[in-house]
């Protein structure tokens, strides 16, 4: 388990992008890079889609974010 400081979450938090994608924030630091651009790769069926999908609903239903 990782625990980080109080301080060091809130600064990462001003610079991430959270998905609303259960567990997958906290596996990659809280949320994406903000302004940064990722390339989401896999066979078909793998969940690229599904991934992307949840992402823009999450973001716009949940953080207040821009769709595109």
């Amino acid at each position: 388990m990782v625990t980080k400081n109080k301080n060091t979450k809130e600064k990462s938090d001003s610079k991430r992008v959270r998905t609303g994608i259960e567990g997958f924030d906290e596996l990659c630091g809280w949320g994406l890079l903000r302004n940064r651009s990722y390339l989401l790769s896999g066979p078909a069926g793998a969940g690229k889609t599904i991934f992307g999908l949840q992402y823009l609903y999450n973001g716009i239903t949940k953080y207040g974010e821009n769709g595109i």
